[in-house]
């Protein structure tokens, strides 16, 4: 019985394990049957953000192929006008290139204006000015019509967006160099009748002890330093040019009243000019050279106000 009683154990346990084999079998293709659905949901998955992908890409490319630098820059593209750029470069279609970056919109912002406008903070801002730029200088005229221009709705030159946006010191230089004129010049009364100088000021002078504040003392210091020089350089620039107009063009006599009465300049700043036409007269250029050395030391740019008329 004992045997027996084993024999009928066994095969019972012999039944279970063939059972157990079985559902160990039927589990084990169920799984394999999930991990390939898993599967196949891993392809669909990536075929779809392949497609996506792709997509993007076509879009990208016909937007770079159709689309005019200045349209790119308007829409915040940054980085697809930068691919133009470097797609018409590679074309050898310089014609086109120039004709695009000094291209105005219907509102007289160039796209250097565009870009600068909306912050200079990303990668591609700061990569697509230089080259503007560069590009740029191959054609002068133009170039520092550009750099001068303050379209109407903001007055502003591209050196003053940048002085507004706190850009690097790597984009306020070279604008400053190109093109030093915009220093001194003043943006719409709607946005405050300001200097770059000014706005920079006003803005983005932050407190001692601020993480930015060596960077921001380094851009005010140069734009202290250049707008002085440049309004020096401008001052001694027009007397200079006033010396020749009154005594070689016009040829009047130094210190002569009557030709002091004719041009209705003062007698103090007549006397000056008679001084320095003497010297261009008798052929002493050196000599009025250096006294115009010593004219506008203390120069400043001063806000020009319409006097108002006193009524009757």
């Amino acid at each position: 019985m004992r045997t027996r009683r084993g024999t009928v154990n066994d095969d019972d346990d012999d039944d279970d394990d063939d059972s157990d084999d079985l559902s160990d079998e039927a589990s084990h293709e169920d799984s394999e049957n999930d991990n390939d659905d898993d599967d196949d949901d891993d392809d669909e998955q990536e075929d779809s953000s392949e497609a996506y992908e792709t997509d993007d890409d076509e879009e990208e490319s016909n937007l770079i192929q159709k689309k005019t630098l200045l349209f790119l820059c308007q829409e915040g593209q940054i980085r697809l006008a930068r691919r133009r750029l470097q797609l018409l470069q590679k074309e050898n279609e310089f014609d086109k290139l120039q004709k695009e970056v000094f291209q105005m919109g219907p509102d007289k912002n160039y796209p250097l204006h565009e870009v600068i406008m909306g912050g200079t903070l990303e990668d591609s801002s700061k990569n697509i000015i230089p080259e503007l730029l560069e590009i740029g200088k191959q054609c002068k005229g133009p170039f520092l019509v550009m750099l001068n221009a303050q379209p109407p709705s903001h007055g502003r030159t591209a050196l003053h967006w940048a002085a507004w946006g706190n850009a690097s010191f790597d984009i306020l230089r070279p604008l400053a160099m190109a093109n030093p004129e915009a220093l001194i010049l003043r943006d719409g009364k709607t946005h405050g009748s300001r200097t770059p100088l000014e706005i920079f000021k006003r803005y983005h002078l932050p407190k001692p002890g601020n993480v930015w504040h060596e960077w921001a003392m380094k851009k005010l210091s140069f734009l202290e330093t250049t707008t002085q020089l440049w309004t020096q350089h401008r001052l001694r620039l027009a007397v200079y040019k006033a010396v020749l107009y009154w005594f070689r063009h016009k040829s009047y006599s130094p210190f002569d009243k009557k030709g002091r009465k004719e041009t209705g300049i003062t007698p103090k700043h007549w006397f000056y000019l008679s001084v320095m036409g003497y010297c261009l007269q008798r052929e002493m250029e050196p000599l009025l050279w250096r006294i115009l050395g010593f004219v506008g030391g203390s120069a400043q740019i001063t806000k020009l106000t319409k006097r108002k008329r006193r009524r009757s």
